[in-house]
Order: C-alpha cells, then sequence, then structure tokens
C-alpha cells in the first residue's frame, strides 16, 4: 500500500491518513473491498466494513487478536479509538451530561441556600 486514508464514520467520520508505504494489519474484520479502479497505475480499493477487536484495554490485560495497526512488524500502532474518543465523538450524550450537571448544581445551590440539611 502507498498511502491512503481511513475514515472512521463511528467518530463523527474522523480521517486517519496512512504514511506511504505504511503496512495496514487489520485483525477481525468484516465487511465488503470493492475495486474502485486502476488509473495512474495505481490500483484503488475501497472497503465498507467493521473493525472489531483488542482496543487498548485488551491489549494493556493481555490482549486479543483483533484491531487495526499500522506499521512495520515490532513497531506498529495501534489505530482502534479509544472508549474516550468514541464518547467525546458522541455530541448529544456529551449535552446530556452537561445538563445533568447543572441541573445537579442548581438543586444542590437552592438547598444551600434554603439552609436544608442534608
Amino acid at each position: 500500500m502507498r498511502g491512503g486514508s481511513l475514515i472512521f464514520e463511528e467518530l463523527a467520520a474522523r480521517e486517519h491518513k496512512l504514511r506511504d508505504g505504511e503496512e495496514l494489519v487489520p485483525g477481525g474484520v468484516t465487511g465488503n473491498a470493492r475495486m474502485g479502479g486502476f488509473e495512474g497505475g495505481e490500483f484503488k480499493l475501497r472497503f465498507d466494513g467493521d473493525v472489531r477487536g483488542a482496543g487498548y484495554w485488551a491489549q494493556t490485560r493481555g490482549g486479543g487478536e483483533g484491531g487495526l495497526e499500522a506499521g512495520p512488524k515490532g513497531y506498529r500502532r495501534n489505530l482502534m479509538p479509544s472508549v474516550f474518543d468514541y464518547w467525546r465523538s458522541r455530541q448529544p450524550v456529551l449535552m446530556l451530561w452537561g445538563a445533568a450537571g447543572s441541573l445537579l448544581g442548581l438543586v444542590l445551590t437552592a438547598l444551600r441556600w434554603f439552609k436544608v440539611d442534608l
């Protein structure tokens, strides 16, 4: 592979560009690979699917097969997003937690204002 990019649809379509000649090692992959064409001496491939498997937490605890890595053997980088990345991309969930925190703050302030003991 001479280059390309990965688009993480689950993370609000965040794009990760691959370095020239970087080896992409998928594990736990399900989906479809389609020939995108051949132009200018370059082969184009499009993959639509899911990658499941050993994310950060599984790898730090002995790991399992799966996941998505890039780079030469022995120096591979894990490209699987963390749980924090996943939740950070979910804007409505963040808004819900923000509203819950604000409401809690208002209730606690009102209780203190009216000198209610808990």
